[in-house]
């Protein structure tokens, strides 16, 4: 008789990480966030440092970087926005990294980021839409925007991002910052390295919510940015809201 397929997963993830860290991801991280300093500018924001234990970082970075790049659900069409960037969601990376990204989607986490950033009835996205395993190859970029705001298939208001940051031994100059500034033509912006197990959680049903990474990426051929990304959503209110799409602001020429 074959094992069910959650006890498979247990004996894959047990053969590679500490159970006990891998289960206490999402105590862990909620208490992490509640602990963070959250700061209003350019818009709200907060930086956790060593956000997971560090044996499930190496585990999903593992996965990561042997991921097959066909997998990928997304390519960017449009060069002057976003270029050399692939998406794939969490379960063609691999088991390990499939299981935090359910993780970081856990009531206790979700109430967390509901509290520090102030929205009731937070949900997790289980579609994982747009969302999962980034990846930016050199000469890469995301120009600066806005996020869509409407879920497309749970007609839900999307209102908070968390980026989990995979990118170890970064150096300063590949680049790969993600920009946060409160207008499109703002001077003023909060650069942010990419350095691996850094999560970044910010608002974005903010109007003034615009980031990216828009200069191109200057890493090392075949060294990729790579990041997790999670979206959270709150119902809808009972005002009509106008769905908008992602707003570029940042675009190259071509």
């Amino acid at each position: 008789m074959k094992k069910p397929h959650t006890c498979y997963i247990v004996s894959v993830i047990s053969n590679l990480i500490d159970l006990n860290s891998f289960f206490n991801v999402p105590k862990r991280c909620a208490a992490a966030i509640r602990a963070a300093k959250a700061t209003e500018d350019p818009f709200r924001h907060t930086i956790i440092d060593d956000f997971l234990p560090n044996s499930c970082l190496i585990a999903i970075i593992r996965e990561a970087l042997e991921v097959d790049i066909r997998d990928n659900y997304g390519i960017a069409k449009d060069r002057r926005c976003e270029y050399r960037k692939l998406a794939f969601h969490p379960n063609v990376v691999g088991d390990i990294f499939n299981q935090i990204a359910i993780n970081l989607s856990s009531p206790e986490v979700v109430s967390a980021i509901g509290e520090k950033f102030h929205y009731k009835g937070l949900v997790a996205d289980p579609t994982y839409y747009g969302g999962g395993l980034h990846m930016t190859m050199r000469g890469g970029f995301l120009g600066v925007h806005r996020d869509f705001n409407i879920h497309p298939g749970l007609n839900l208001k999307r209102v908070v991002n968390l980026i989990l940051f995979l990118n170890t031994e970064w150096e300063e100059r590949y680049g790969g910052h993600l920009i946060l500034q409160a207008q499109p033509r703002d001077c003023e912006i909060i650069e942010i390295l990419p350095l691996a197990n850094r999560a970044v959680i910010f608002d974005t049903a903010a109007t003034n919510s615009y980031h990216g990474q828009p200069t191109p990426l200057n890493a090392p051929l075949g060294t990729n940015r790579l990041s997790l990304a999670l979206y959270y959503y709150q119902s809808l209110p009972s005002l009509p809201v106008e769905s908008r799409g992602t707003e570029f602001i940042e675009l190259k020429k071509i």
